[in-house]
């Protein structure tokens, strides 16, 4: 069994394959191993006898009704309901503390900016986050799979999407936010840009974007094309480094830097930037710079702004033909 770690710093390090056992666990099988004085059985179903309108189902799923929340484990209920960090709900639910580790070999990383995340607070239900996204185009099964990560969700305050970057211990360290009405687009205090959203999975290659909503757009692209997106591996960098005049001098953006630092195995890099000026300069810049890399440029189609307007459109001409 992988080993959840402590390291000097106070950072925790928790394996994929202990988040994904935590995920297995669902919220009756947690709440009687924890809280079995607060459920009662209601016919094939059980609810809590503090809020009785919150059902639990045997397979782990539950629903909160009167409160518009719901989710598939017992750590969507932690961090849904009583707002738990991501880190935090996974050790809870495994029931674990963490072992010490004094040799850190990633501290190199550790925030010495002196920022703290002012985490947006969750709202009780994702429903205006989810209408945005699905307007925008992205898949249901894709925001899903994000929003289970705890990685997309709605913020109580304006009702805002917020895309949670983490660190390599799984701590939000950046959080971007688009709002569900109007242009809104920023960042939480204390976000840092050394972090971005994303997936990392398949170490070989990596998909980049300037966006989160990029990001999920080509996620749907894949999908719709037969293809398992959870394969691969993406990142949003929040924006992109100018490049340089001398575009050998310019900076690869340290969002990048970190995770080519902590993943040496990424090799291939796929860029899709914006179609404009500042995007086409980027994209250079970076297979200027990083020469130790495949670096393939691979904008929307020409004529498109970037993905997610190149996606929206294939659904327009979705709808057209049906028309037809």
């Amino acid at each position: 069994m992988d080993e959840i770690k402590m390291y000097s710093s106070g950072k925790v390090w928790i394996p994929a394959s202990r988040i994904d056992e935590a995920k297995r666990i669902g919220l009756l099988q947690f709440f009687k191993a924890t809280r079995p004085g607060d459920i009662k059985s209601v016919g094939s179903e059980y609810c809590l006898k503090s809020h009785e309108s919150l059902r639990l189902a045997p397979n782990g799923m539950w629903n909160w009704f009167s409160q518009g929340v719901g989710g598939k484990n017992a750590m969507d209920y932690l961090m849904k309901v009583e707002n738990y960090s991501f880190q935090d709900a996974v050790l809870t639910v495994l029931g674990e503390t963490p072992s010490l580790v004094t040799d850190d070999k990633k501290e190199s990383f550790t925030d010495t900016s002196g920022k703290v995340l002012q985490v947006p607070e969750r709202d009780y239900s994702n429903d205006k986050a989810i209408e945005y996204l699905l307007n925008r185009g992205i898949d249901r099964e894709v925001i899903s799979f994000f929003i289970d990560r705890g990685d997309i969700y709605q913020t109580k305050d304006y009702k805002n999407v917020c895309f949670i970057g983490r660190d390599e211990y799984g701590t939000p360290k950046l959080a971007n936010l688009r709002g569900t009405a109007g242009d809104f687009k920023g960042m939480a205090t204390g976000s840092d840009r050394r972090y971005g959203f994303g997936y990392i999975t398949e170490k070989n290659g990596i998909h980049i974007f300037e966006a989160p909503i990029d990001l999920l757009s080509f996620a749907t692209l894949i999908k719709s094309n037969g293809f398992d997106f959870r394969k691969f591996s993406f990142l949003s960098l929040s924006g992109v480094n100018v490049a340089q005049k001398n575009i050998k001098e310019s900076k690869v953006p340290p969002c990048l830097s970190r995770i080519l630092a902590l993943h040496p195995d990424i090799k291939k890099i796929y860029v899709h930037f914006d179609n404009d000026n500042t995007g086409f300069s980027a994209a250079l810049a970076l297979k200027t710079v990083l020469t130790d890399k495949e670096v393939n440029i691979q904008p929307p189609p020409k004529g498109y702004k970037d993905v997610n307007e190149y996606l929206c459109s294939l659904g327009k001409d979705a709808e057209n033909s049906l028309d037809r």
